[in-house]
């Protein structure tokens, strides 16, 4: 994270006197919803073991994507969303607002947030340890307004090259379930389920983020738009999940529903990832939301 005051209002001089004040007693940060999309490329294996054929073993590429939904349900899976259901969860993107176009970049810190209606109700942070941004070099494009050395308006885009550490758990399909027909109708379904737990997911690319800067009630550096595409490679356990149901001849009713899953032993798995993360328009909210954000970003 970047050291600097919060809001460095004295430096824009008399200018903004009128703003220092409020800046003084108010204490805001910025706010803004976040969107997920991560795909990973794996490899499946399979085995034609039909008795009395010669095993043969097939390995084809496999693209798996997870949004905002299962990211929800495997972070509230692994205890870091206090609920018992992760409907009407989702992510905000929280920093302390941008003082100076040089600190308008992907650094953020990771909320879950439970919204009720229109309201938040519930807001928790990911640690770190879960997700974690580290800031590298970017261009700049814009306008800015003087009087003086004190800026009045400022104006533009910032290209910022990033990376991005994220390691939930999720599940996915491998594959389409698989039904077999018997003579007689009878048929058996089997599907096959994945659970990914990460260890390692490191993701670099360029984010282009939009700005512009805003008076009320403070002077700062408002972020309109953030978009972050990056590419990386993830490790981490797999562990395969069997589910097999049996139909009678024309029914869709399973004659075995309660019948658990089989599990496989845990074994390495790795490939290769692609992100991108949107965010939107920041807002400006009281720091006392979110107490866990440090005075300094």
């Amino acid at each position: 994270m970047h050291l600097k005051p919060r809001f460095l209002l004295a430096a824009l001089g008399f200018a903004l006197a009128p703003f220092t004040a409020s800046a003084q007693d108010i204490e805001l940060i910025t706010e803004a919803r976040v969107t997920f999309e991560i795909t990973f490329g794996t490899s499946l294996t399979t085995t034609n073991d039909k008795a009395g054929a010669e095993r043969v073993d097939t390995t084809r590429g496999y693209l798996s994507t997870i949004t905002n939904r299962e990211i929800a349900e495997a972070l509230r899976t692994a205890g870091h969303i206090p609920d018992t259901a992760s409907t009407n969860w989702d992510f905000v993107a929280v920093r302390p607002a941008p003082a100076d176009v040089n600190y308008v970049d992907t650094d953020f810190y990771l909320y879950a947030v439970k919204t009720v209606g229109t309201t938040i109700t519930e807001r928790v942070r990911i640690p770190s340890s879960i997700f974690d941004v580290f800031i590298n070099r970017s261009v700049r494009n814009y306008v800015e307004t003087y009087q003086g050395r004190n800026v009045l308006t400022s104006r533009g885009t910032v290209i910022n090259y990033a990376s991005v550490a994220f390691t939930p758990t999720f599940t996915r399909t491998q594959v389409a379930p698989v039904t077999t027909t018997a003579p007689g109708g009878a048929r058996t379904i089997t599907t096959v389920t994945t659970s990914f737990t990460l260890s390692d997911l490191l993701s670099s690319g360029f984010s282009t983020i939009a700005y512009v800067t805003r008076r009320d009630p403070v002077f700062y550096y408002g972020i309109d738009s953030l978009r972050f595409t990056s590419k990386g490679d993830f490790i981490g356990t797999l562990q395969d999940r069997t589910t097999v149901r049996h139909f009678p001849p024309g029914s869709l009713t399973a004659t075995n529903p309660n019948d658990p899953p089989t599990l496989s032993d845990p074994y390495f798995g790795s490939g290769l990832v692609s992100m991108i993360i949107r965010i939107g328009s920041a807002r400006l909210v009281p720091r006392s939301l979110y107490d866990q954000v440090p005075f300094y970003d």
